[in-house]
Protein backbone atom coordinates (compact mmCIF):
# COMPACT_ATOMS: atom_id res chain seq x y z
CA UNK A 1 0.00 0.00 0.00
CA UNK A 2 1.22 3.55 0.61
CA UNK A 3 4.73 4.28 1.78
CA UNK A 4 5.17 7.52 3.70
CA UNK A 5 8.58 9.01 4.46
CA UNK A 6 9.88 12.40 5.54
CA UNK A 7 10.41 13.24 1.87
CA UNK A 8 6.88 12.36 0.68
CA UNK A 9 4.77 9.35 -0.10
CA UNK A 10 4.32 6.77 -2.83
CA UNK A 11 1.76 4.07 -3.59
CA UNK A 12 1.82 0.96 -5.74
CA UNK A 13 -1.09 1.73 -8.05
CA UNK A 14 -1.76 -2.01 -8.47
CA UNK A 15 -3.05 -1.89 -4.88
CA UNK A 16 -5.69 0.73 -5.71
CA UNK A 17 -9.12 -0.41 -6.91
CA UNK A 18 -10.68 0.82 -10.14
CA UNK A 19 -13.64 2.97 -9.12
CA UNK A 20 -16.50 3.15 -11.66
CA UNK A 21 -17.25 6.56 -13.14
CA UNK A 22 -21.02 6.77 -13.46
CA UNK A 23 -22.03 8.21 -16.85
CA UNK A 24 -24.08 11.39 -16.74
CA UNK A 25 -26.85 9.70 -18.77
CA UNK A 26 -27.38 6.99 -16.10
CA UNK A 27 -26.11 4.10 -18.25
CA UNK A 28 -23.73 1.42 -16.96
CA UNK A 29 -20.15 2.56 -16.32
CA UNK A 30 -17.68 2.13 -19.19
CA UNK A 31 -14.89 4.09 -17.50
CA UNK A 32 -13.07 3.68 -14.21
CA UNK A 33 -10.59 5.77 -12.24
CA UNK A 34 -7.79 5.41 -9.76
CA UNK A 35 -7.40 8.78 -8.09
CA UNK A 36 -3.68 9.26 -7.46
CA UNK A 37 -3.65 12.84 -6.19
CA UNK A 38 -6.09 15.69 -5.53
CA UNK A 39 -5.22 19.26 -4.71
CA UNK A 40 -8.58 20.88 -4.01
CA UNK A 41 -7.13 24.35 -3.34
CA UNK A 42 -5.39 24.44 -6.74
CA UNK A 43 -8.04 22.38 -8.64
CA UNK A 44 -5.60 19.63 -9.65
CA UNK A 45 -6.63 16.03 -10.35
CA UNK A 46 -4.14 13.29 -11.21
CA UNK A 47 -5.66 9.91 -12.03
CA UNK A 48 -5.40 6.73 -14.00
CA UNK A 49 -8.38 6.40 -16.31
CA UNK A 50 -9.49 3.08 -17.83
CA UNK A 51 -12.09 3.11 -20.61
CA UNK A 52 -13.72 0.09 -22.29
CA UNK A 53 -13.30 -0.63 -25.98
CA UNK A 54 -16.15 0.75 -28.07
CA UNK A 55 -16.91 3.63 -25.70
CA UNK A 56 -17.74 6.96 -27.31
CA UNK A 57 -17.89 9.80 -24.81
CA UNK A 58 -20.29 12.68 -25.44
CA UNK A 59 -18.98 16.04 -26.61
CA UNK A 60 -17.35 17.87 -23.76
CA UNK A 61 -15.38 21.06 -23.28
CA UNK A 62 -12.35 21.30 -21.04
CA UNK A 63 -12.72 24.16 -18.57
CA UNK A 64 -9.18 23.37 -17.48
CA UNK A 65 -5.93 22.27 -19.02
CA UNK A 66 -5.91 18.49 -19.55
CA UNK A 67 -2.73 16.47 -19.86
CA UNK A 68 -2.75 12.82 -20.88
CA UNK A 69 -0.28 10.00 -21.36
CA UNK A 70 -1.59 6.79 -22.94
CA UNK A 71 -0.27 3.71 -21.14
CA UNK A 72 -2.14 1.06 -23.12
CA UNK A 73 -4.86 0.81 -25.73
CA UNK A 74 -5.93 3.20 -28.46
CA UNK A 75 -8.33 6.14 -28.50
CA UNK A 76 -9.03 9.01 -30.83
CA UNK A 77 -10.87 12.24 -31.47
CA UNK A 78 -11.12 14.46 -34.50
CA UNK A 79 -8.08 13.56 -36.64
CA UNK A 80 -5.88 12.50 -33.72
CA UNK A 81 -5.25 8.89 -32.65
CA UNK A 82 -3.47 8.28 -29.36
CA UNK A 83 -1.65 5.01 -28.81
CA UNK A 84 0.68 3.77 -26.06
CA UNK A 85 3.44 6.25 -25.20
CA UNK A 86 1.60 9.19 -26.78
CA UNK A 87 1.52 12.33 -24.65
CA UNK A 88 -0.96 15.15 -25.21
CA UNK A 89 -1.92 18.54 -23.81
CA UNK A 90 -5.37 20.04 -24.34
CA UNK A 91 -5.68 23.73 -23.48
CA UNK A 92 -8.66 25.18 -21.67
CA UNK A 93 -11.58 25.49 -24.09
CA UNK A 94 -10.78 22.35 -26.08
CA UNK A 95 -13.93 20.52 -27.19
CA UNK A 96 -13.99 16.90 -28.32
CA UNK A 97 -15.74 13.52 -28.10
CA UNK A 98 -13.18 10.74 -27.59
CA UNK A 99 -13.76 7.25 -28.98
CA UNK A 100 -11.95 4.18 -27.69
CA UNK A 101 -10.91 1.57 -30.27
CA UNK A 102 -9.38 -0.68 -27.57
CA UNK A 103 -9.56 -1.03 -23.81
CA UNK A 104 -7.42 1.96 -22.86
CA UNK A 105 -5.55 3.13 -19.77
CA UNK A 106 -4.15 6.65 -19.56
CA UNK A 107 -2.63 8.90 -16.95
CA UNK A 108 -4.75 12.07 -16.88
CA UNK A 109 -4.01 15.39 -15.19
CA UNK A 110 -6.55 18.21 -14.91
CA UNK A 111 -5.21 21.66 -13.99
CA UNK A 112 -8.04 24.10 -13.34
CA UNK A 113 -8.28 27.77 -12.55
CA UNK A 114 -11.65 27.06 -10.91
CA UNK A 115 -13.38 23.99 -9.46
CA UNK A 116 -15.28 23.55 -12.76
CA UNK A 117 -13.22 21.18 -14.94
CA UNK A 118 -15.45 19.83 -17.75
CA UNK A 119 -18.76 20.71 -19.40
CA UNK A 120 -20.48 17.74 -21.06
CA UNK A 121 -23.21 18.03 -23.69
CA UNK A 122 -25.66 15.15 -23.28
CA UNK A 123 -27.58 13.74 -26.26
CA UNK A 124 -30.83 15.18 -24.86
CA UNK A 125 -29.38 18.71 -25.03
CA UNK A 126 -28.62 19.17 -21.34
CA UNK A 127 -25.21 20.38 -20.29
CA UNK A 128 -23.60 19.08 -17.11
CA UNK A 129 -20.54 20.56 -15.44
CA UNK A 130 -18.05 18.25 -13.75
CA UNK A 131 -16.26 19.88 -10.84
CA UNK A 132 -13.44 18.87 -8.55
CA UNK A 133 -16.20 17.55 -6.24
CA UNK A 134 -16.76 14.65 -8.65
CA UNK A 135 -13.17 13.53 -8.12
CA UNK A 136 -13.38 14.08 -4.37
CA UNK A 137 -16.32 11.64 -4.33
CA UNK A 138 -14.39 9.13 -6.46
CA UNK A 139 -11.47 9.38 -4.02
CA UNK A 140 -13.81 8.78 -1.07
CA UNK A 141 -15.23 5.68 -2.81
CA UNK A 142 -11.70 4.46 -3.52
CA UNK A 143 -10.65 5.02 0.11
CA UNK A 144 -13.71 3.11 1.34
CA UNK A 145 -12.85 0.17 -0.95
CA UNK A 146 -9.33 -0.05 0.48
CA UNK A 147 -10.50 0.34 4.07
CA UNK A 148 -9.53 3.96 4.70
CA UNK A 149 -12.08 6.11 6.51
CA UNK A 150 -12.88 8.83 3.93
CA UNK A 151 -13.84 11.21 6.76
CA UNK A 152 -10.22 11.41 7.94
Amino acid sequence: MAVVTQSGWAVDTKDLPWVPMQPKDGSAPRAWAKILHLDVERNIVIMLNKVAKGTALPDHTHLCEAIGYTLSGRWSYRDLELQPDWFGVEPTGTEHAPEYQEDTVALIVFLGESPELLRTKLPDGREITTTIDTFIELKKAQDTLIGIDPAR
